[in-house]
């Protein structure tokens, strides 16, 4: 039995997967270093991940996504 943290994060993983590349590039092109860029895509894959069930439409993570990048880019300056 797959429990529900598994099941989110493979969720979650499967969501991302298709722009991942595009939006650790995004968040290292807001912090201006790979390393910050870094930390940057994964404190919002984190955020992400505790607020999926809020998600009620699948076809709009990549913008829901990219909107969580943005505040958490915006919250650390």
């Amino acid at each position: 039995m797959i429990d529900l943290n598994e099941a989110r994060w493979r969720r979650l993983a499967a969501l991302l997967e298709p722009f991942h590349e595009q939006a650790v590039g995004t968040a290292r092109r807001l912090s201006r270093s790979a390393a910050d860029g870094d930390d940057l895509y994964q404190e919002t894959v984190l955020r992400a991940f505790d607020k999926l069930d809020t998600l009620r439409d699948e076809s709009k993570f990549r913008s829901w996504f990219f909107v969580t990048l943005l505040s958490r880019h915006r919250s650390r300056a």
